[in-house]
């Protein structure tokens, strides 16, 4: 069964995916950390504050299948896996722990 494994932005700047993961990404690059603040902290490492605003950016999660999912499919995995008491429409990190 699929589960939330940790937060994660798709960050497309619609360059191709230069990586192999996530395997549902076909352009940008997705960064991944315990909680979304931290992803933000790590693009700052890459890009400098002007450059990447000008990007489209996806707050989601990363799954133990190896894909990347934004917040309503990330809140639709982890109930069905028993990671959340109630259904809620979209995730937050605060709903994991």
């Amino acid at each position: 069964m699929e589960r939330i494994i940790c937060a994660a932005m798709h960050i497309d700047n619609g360059k191709p995916n230069q990586f192999e993961e996530p395997l549902n990404i076909k352009t940008g690059i997705v960064i991944y950390g315990p909680r979304h603040h931290n992803c933000f902290d790590t693009v700052s490492l890459f890009w400098k504050d002007e450059d990447y605003k000008n990007f489209k950016i996806i707050q989601g999660y990363w799954t133990s299948e190896t894909r990347f999912v934004d917040r309503h499919e990330g809140a639709i995995i982890a109930f069905n896996a028993g990671q959340t008491k109630t259904n809620v429409k979209t995730l937050y990190s605060e709903h994991l722990y």
